[in-house]
């Protein structure tokens, strides 16, 4: 099935549980699938009989089959869970697995903050004590 970034708006492709942190191939984002949108005109010309689609998705991938939009899998115990209009942002997916009442992970994923590297400080010298001047000139003399 296909799904929309919610970074950038771009599509990917995705086999695995929309528990599990995706990453676009586009943006480099990374995020739930839970928390992205369904693209659903793909979905629905892949229910048009006519179509090549229709019989490369109904022979080969099941997650274009009537409903699957709103299911995925646990990824503990590989379970189906379904949720509720879960096309994505607007939609509801339980925090806890029916089959093995594990805490499903809702979280958004955090990107971490690049910082700017710190600048290296220039090392001074100190000024020479009056001793060290007075040494010196005597030296060279």
């Amino acid at each position: 099935m296909r799904y929309i970034c919610p970074k950038c708006d771009g599509r990917l492709s995705e086999n695995q549980s929309r528990y599990n942190v995706w990453e676009c191939p586009s943006c480099n984002g990374k995020f739930r699938g839970i928390h992205c949108d369904i693209d659903m005109a793909d979905y629905y010309s892949s229910m048009f009989p006519l179509s090549l689609k229709f019989w490369y998705t109904s022979l080969f991938d099941s997650s274009y089959d009537i409903g699957c939009a709103n299911r995925t899998n646990c990824p503990f115990c590989n379970s189906i869970v379904n949720g509720n209009n879960g096309s994505g942002k607007n939609g509801w997916w339980p925090s806890v697995c029916g089959h093995c009442s594990s805490q499903l992970p809702m979280d958004y994923v955090d990107e971490p903050i690049v910082s700017e590297p710190i600048p290296e400080r220039k090392k001074t010298k100190k000024p020479k004590s009056d001793y060290k001047k007075l040494m010196d000139l005597i030296n060279k003399l």
